[in-house]
């Protein structure tokens, strides 16, 4: 199955089954249902583009991967407190657990986020890897003293009764010299950082002074409808409350720079222009 193809089913699944995965979408952008509805067809639609990732429905995909195919989802993730995600299926039939589910590997670098196909290693391979290391090892420990090089292992200590060599060891009443901790004498706090802290200023919407030009830049805040006498009646079907819902949640400070231009994105439908 190709790029293109699987996209397009995605798409066509999320459709039929609306009622099954719209309560994953955030109801903060919606007064009412009908409004939930029309902006889940909506992301739908852009996720229908190549090359367009929504995201708010991206977070839904391994879910509805699984139920379209049918098939246990396993993400191994680069993530320290949840290295391994099992995505199981929770529309129509139950699947049994078996050795033919997807495998993923997420690397969570932030900014640069990316998911890999994974190939697990067959079994056979690895019980001739492990066989083979076993046969190797036994050639190697049983030795007499005349099959042992001269030139290369030390002969002092390997003389005994037992056919086996024997590695030297240290002596029982040796010492081990104290390791000394290197430290360096100032940690490296990335957050304290000038730019880093006027970017977190800049971006959470909080004044900041600008790096090239020198100015203090005011902090951004919600401004009067200035459309009331608008043909779209826009100040009647966005609400001042509604306005300072999107606003506090545009300038979060969970909002990463990438997720702005995803908000946006939703918000802009792409009409072909007259030539």
């Amino acid at each position: 199955m190709s790029v293109t193809e699987l996209r397009s089913k995605l798409c066509r699944h999320l459709r039929e089954n609306e009622r099954h995965y719209i309560g994953y979408i955030s109801k903060s952008i919606a007064q009412d249902e009908l409004q939930l509805s029309e902006n889940y067809g909506k992301m739908i639609d852009i996720l229908g583009h190549n090359g367009i990732w929504n995201v708010e429905m991206s977070d839904v995909l391994p879910l509805a991967t699984a139920n379209m195919l049918q098939k246990n989802i396993t993400i191994y993730s680069s993530r320290l407190n949840n290295p391994i995600i099992n995505v199981v299926p929770n529309l129509g039939t139950p699947v049994e657990t078996d050795t033919t589910n997807i495998k993923l590997a997420y690397m969570a670098v932030p900014g640069f986020e990316h998911y890999d196909s994974c190939i697990q290693i067959k079994e056979k391979r690895i019980t001739n890897v492990q066989s083979s290391f076993e046969t190797t090892t036994k050639e190697t420990e049983v030795c007499t003293d005349s099959e042992i090089p001269a030139a290369k292992t030390p002969t002092k200590g390997l003389h005994s009764s037992s056919t086996k060599c024997v590695t030297p060891r240290k002596k029982a009443d040796y010492v081990s010299p104290k390791k000394m901790k290197q430290s360096r004498r100032k940690v490296r706090n990335v957050k304290e950082w000038k730019k880093n802290i006027r970017k977190v200023k800049r971006n959470t919407g909080q004044a900041y002074v600008s790096d090239k030009s020198k100015k203090s830049v005011a902090p951004r805040q919600v401004l009067p409808s200035s459309c009331n006498n608008c043909k779209n009646k826009c100040a009647e079907k966005v609400n001042e409350e509604t306005r300072h819902k999107l606003f506090q949640s545009y300038y979060d400070q969970d909002m990463t720079f990438e997720r702005k231009r995803d908000f946006i994105c939703q918000h802009v439908e792409i009409q072909a222009t007259s030539n």
